[in-house]
């Protein structure tokens, strides 16, 4: 799949607390900032990297997101709610309950992450690759997909409402349990070991002696 990867060019090392008190992150690397209770806001992290980032203390409002790489850090629990996130890439990171309702998503990746308890309600996603990441009791509903990619995901509890997953393979992921509604599983391509899991869901039974 096309997907555009983060455009991270000339970023130097810079000090964290500086750039929260000018508001300006812009071509940046940040790396291991010690915990302190910080509120980021009105900002857009615009080409910049963020390795072994605790944010647990660190409160982001109304940040946008534009060519940034986070790696090895701890997003859970923040709300990117309504926010442009653009060219970004999480390696290894934890997004457990984070909020994307009605964000726009646009050339992201998630690799190794765990995203459980998410929420992309009313998102817009395109150009979205996901490989080898947990999005158990995640919720996607009225999502708009385009160009989507997925290799070993969880989705195991996840849910599927409302949203399209036409010719979105999912033949390598993980969806038992998954809850999808009749409209959301229309198109998508599955392997023949899930396919119990949607006919239980289109209300068929499956006869285990057929002789």
């Amino acid at each position: 799949m096309k997907l555009n990867t983060p455009k991270i060019k000339e970023c130097v090392l810079k000090n964290f607390l500086e750039c929260v008190e000018t508001h300006e992150f812009y071509q940046g690397i940040f790396r291991d900032i010690s915990k302190k209770p910080l509120l980021i806001q009105d900002v857009t992290f615009d080409t910049c990297i963020f390795e072994n980032i605790d944010f647990t203390d660190i409160k982001l409002e109304n940040v946008d997101f534009v060519d940034v790489v986070f790696k090895n850090c701890d997003l859970s629990n923040q709300r990117f709610d309504k926010k442009l996130i653009s060219r970004v890439s999480f390696s290894n990171c934890k997004l457990l309950g984070t909020s994307f309702i009605d964000s726009h998503i646009k050339d992201v990746s998630f690799l190794e992450c765990q995203v459980e308890y998410a929420n992309f309600y009313g998102s817009k996603i395109e150009n979205f690759k996901v490989c080898e990441s947990d999005f158990r009791w995640t919720t996607f509903s009225e999502v708009l997909f385009k160009n989507v990619f997925l290799d070993k995901v969880h989705f195991e509890e996840a849910e599927f409402f409302h949203t399209s997953l036409r010719q979105i393979d999912f033949s390598t992921c993980f969806i038992e349990g998954t809850l999808f509604n009749y409209t959301s599983v229309q198109g998508m391509i599955i392997d023949m070991f899930q396919s119990p899991t949607i006919v239980r869901l289109l209300g068929v039974k499956i006869k285990d002696d057929l002789s």
